[in-house]
C-alpha cells in the first residue's frame, strides 16, 4: 500500500512578491509614514535585508497587521496580504 504524502503549501515568497502584495497607494502611505515612525522603518529595513519573506512567521504577521492598525492599509487588507495562497511566480527557490 502506498502512503500519500500531504504537501504543505509554501509560505516563503520572494521580497518582490511581498512588495507586489501591497497596492501602490499602500506603498506610498507606508514609505511616507516610515519617515516619522521608526517601527515601520525597521520593518521595511528587515524586509529589504531578508533573503525571503515567510508570510507565516509571527513577526511578519504582527508587522503587516501593525500597518493596518496604523491606518496605512484598509481594514481587512492585512489578512488578504498574508492569507492569499502563494502563486508559482512568488515562490522563493
Amino acid at each position: 500500500m502506498l502512503k500519500t504524502l500531504k504537501v504543505r503549501p509554501t509560505t516563503k515568497i520572494t521580497r518582490l512578491a511581498m512588495r507586489n502584495r501591497f497596492l501602490a497607494s499602500e506603498k506610498r502611505s507606508i514609505y511616507t509614514a516610515a519617515d516619522t515612525n521608526v517601527d515601520i522603518r525597521i520593518f521595511l529595513d528587515d524586509l529589504n535585508a531578508a533573503t525571503f519573506i515567510d508570510i507565516s512567521r509571527e513577526d511578519t504577521i504582527t508587522n503587516v497587521h501593525m500597518l493596518e492598525e496604523a491606518g496605512l492599509l484598509d481594514v481587512g487588507r492585512a489578512s488578504i496580504i498574508l492569507d492569499t495562497p502563494v502563486g508559482p511566480q512568488e515562490v522563493h527557490k
